[in-house]
């Protein structure tokens, strides 16, 4: 939802593509300074340490590849440094407007990123602890808003489809990355297409966008029950690809 409602903003100024990329590149380098200055005041830093610092992140690809395509990735990062600079802030002052801006940071994020909606139950959860331990109903309270705004937004989507739910990609990772890299795994790689080519056959031949949904889930999670060693391993072996 958030990145569309950006991309059209940035064209409107002008039609152009270029305006998103500029956007996205200053996005960037804010970003990297931001960081470089946390880094600076924690460690002291001297020139040279600055010269490997600033030469390292030449090296590193996937930020100019972010900031030069049209994909959230330059925008939700933007948003989680904002998040990280107001719990900090947080942390150091106690002051509840500075856990407020914490909590819209998640609220932007789960907008931009459906991966990011789980954290709004880790908002709840802290909020909860910090009203506890400082006796401040008003930190829950503040803690609650980004659940409120996902609970508004998956029934919003039941209205509109017939299916609670925050995003459909859920679904599609559950079935085409997740349940399919297990029959990878087990029967090879024509096996993979031919089950996800069933199961979308089956899903496609329902009535409605829920059933099919349904249907996916069903299957998928089935897959992934019946070979939870495999799905375990593919995990272990997706993050530490990731890493490397």
């Amino acid at each position: 939802v958030g990145y569309p409602l950006v991309v059209w903003g940035l064209n409107g100024a002008g039609g152009w593509p270029v305006i998103l990329l500029v956007f996205q590149n200053l996005l960037s380098l804010l970003n990297l300074g931001v960081v470089l200055d946390w880094w600076a005041r924690a460690e002291r830093l001297k020139t040279v340490h600055w010269i490997w610092a600033v030469a390292g992140i030449l090296t590193f690809p996937a930020q100019l590849i972010y900031a030069n395509a049209v994909m959230s990735e330059m925008l939700l990062q933007t948003v989680v440094v904002v998040l990280v600079s107001m719990s900090l802030l947080f942390i150091k002052t106690r002051q509840k407007g500075y856990f407020a801006g914490a909590a819209g940071m998640v609220i932007l994020a789960l907008l931009l990123k459906p991966v990011f909606y789980p954290l709004a139950v880790v908002a709840v959860g802290l909020g909860i602890l910090l009203a506890a331990w400082q006796r401040r109903l008003s930190l829950a309270l503040i803690g609650a808003i980004p659940l409120a705004i996902v609970g508004l937004y998956m029934s919003w989507n039941e209205q509109r489809t017939g299916y609670f739910h925050f995003s459909s990609i859920a679904e599609i990772n559950l079935l085409q990355y997740n349940a399919a890299g297990v029959v990878r795994q087990l029967e090879g790689p024509g096996a993979e297409e031919k089950w996800v080519d069933a199961v979308l056959q089956q899903a496609n031949a329902q009535s409605d966008f829920g059933a099919r949904q349904r249907l996916i889930r069903a299957q998928a999670g089935a897959m992934l029950w019946a070979h939870p060693m495999g799905y375990a391993r593919q995990q272990v072996q997706g993050m530490a690809a990731f890493f490397t």
